[in-house]
């Protein structure tokens, strides 16, 4: 586990270069200081997030996401963000694009990488760039498909929808089609985690730099994703986010 964890993370170090020493003529004024160039420093990337194993099988990861292996589920909580409107997210950053996502979260997108790696869940490789397609691939995602549950408590009572039933395409009013989120994985641009500057976390609408996908026909449409407010709770209520992921595959056994 722990190597896993290690060999998905880089670290950057700062480079500095000395300034060249100047020269100076007996009895003469000393000529203007010539600054020698920098090479610009490399940003350092942050430090990976605290992993600690609370019982076997079970990490609690940076304080608020919870991953346990034996029910292979990764929770952690959000809030309420839209009940109406259009969307073109299930999920962001706090301080991610909060005037189109029907839930927001304070966890960091880099730390909820972190989880999903740790699973050993598999980024779908071109599985983004598919979906702009007019004629879409089959893309084997099984080992990449997340089932999304939303859950919360009011009035003693327990509500749980999926992800997907939660927005409807205006056009045919039908839900996200069921097991549409795919981990696609976000990435490093110049040691820029990019889903951790967008704040994208789970789109509805095709979004390279968010770590999740909806592969339903209608997402690569960005005007027809409605928020369901019958499935929705109160606006600002908190939720727990539960992602399931799938087991993971063994390889074949050769004759």
């Amino acid at each position: 586990m722990k190597s896993i964890y290690k060999s998905q993370l880089i670290f950057a170090s700062l480079v500095c270069l000395p300034a060249g020493l100047l020269d100076q003529s007996f009895g003469q004024e000393p000529p203007a200081e010539e600054k020698t160039p920098q090479a610009p420093a490399e940003k350092a990337l942050p430090k990976p997030p605290k992993v600690e194993p609370l019982s076997p099988g079970v990490f609690r990861i940076a304080d608020q996401i919870l991953l346990d292996m034996k029910k292979r589920e990764i929770r952690f909580p959000a809030v309420c963000n839209q009940i109406r409107g259009l969307v073109e997210y299930g999920l962001v950053h706090e301080n991610g694009k909060t005037h189109e996502s029907l839930f927001r979260t304070k966890i960091s997108p880099r730390n909820l990488q972190t989880a999903l790696l740790l699973a050993r869940v598999e980024a779908a490789k071109g599985f983004v760039e598919n979906l702009w397609k007019e004629e879409r691939e089959k893309i084997d995602v099984s080992a990449s498909q997340l089932t999304i549950m939303v859950s919360w408590k009011s009035k003693n009572e327990i509500h749980s929808f999926s992800l997907e039933s939660m927005a409807a395409n205006a056009n045919t009013n039908k839900p996200i089609a069921p097991n549409s989120f795919v981990f696609n994985g976000s990435r490093f641009v110049e040691g820029i985690f990019m889903a951790e500057q967008s704040g994208s976390i789970v789109a509805v609408y095709a979004d390279d730099t968010s770590m999740i996908n909806s592969g339903d026909y209608g997402a690569n449409n960005d005007d027809v994703w409605v928020a369901q407010k019958e499935k929705m709770p109160p606006l600002d209520f908190p939720v727990t986010f539960t992602l399931k992921f799938p087991p993971k595959k063994l390889p074949l056994k050769k004759d």
